[in-house]
């Protein structure tokens, strides 16, 4: 089952061009996937995976893991599934009447217009540097960007 998770691995970054988080995360939830399978069921082969073997899978997991984490690798093994059946590595998709449950979003926290203030009076305005800080933090308050999409480009 490793190799087919290394091809998936190729078929999420090549042809589906997702990020690196994603795929990162996906993968592990595969092989934590597949260990299970393999300890439990002793299952190497993936035409050898049942619908009874995902759902004890799920259920370890629920005793667990939050049920934002289930969901997720829940979401990892579906599309894995999808591609397994995509490649006629299987016949059917054994995974299509699992459904994901929504998991309540939380809000992000912000900053206070207080904080916010109290940050650009900490920084120096007489350098160049000092100014192009000013103006990214303003940028990424004023625009509501996310700390994670302004450090990772």
């Amino acid at each position: 089952m490793k190799y087919m998770i290394k091809d998936y691995e190729y078929y999420l970054k090549q042809e589906k061009g997702r990020s690196e988080n994603t795929v990162s995360a996906y993968l592990r939830d595969l092989k934590q996937y597949a260990l299970f399978l393999d300890k439990y069921h002793h299952i190497q082969k993936v035409r050898d995976i049942k619908k009874k073997h995902i759902e004890g899978y799920l259920k370890s997991l629920n005793k667990k893991i939050s049920s934002q984490s289930v969901a997720r690798k829940l979401t990892a093994i579906k599309s894995f599934h999808k591609f397994l059946l995509l490649e006629k590595e299987v016949d059917e998709d054994i995974t299509k009447s699992f459904t994901t449950p929504k998991s309540a979003k939380k809000l992000p926290m912000v900053l206070s217009i207080d904080e916010v203030i109290a940050i650009l009076e900490q920084v120096n305005k007489t350098t160049p540097l000092g100014l192009r800080n000013k103006a990214l933090l303003e940028l990424v308050y004023g625009s509501r960007l996310r700390v994670s999409r302004v450090i990772r480009h």
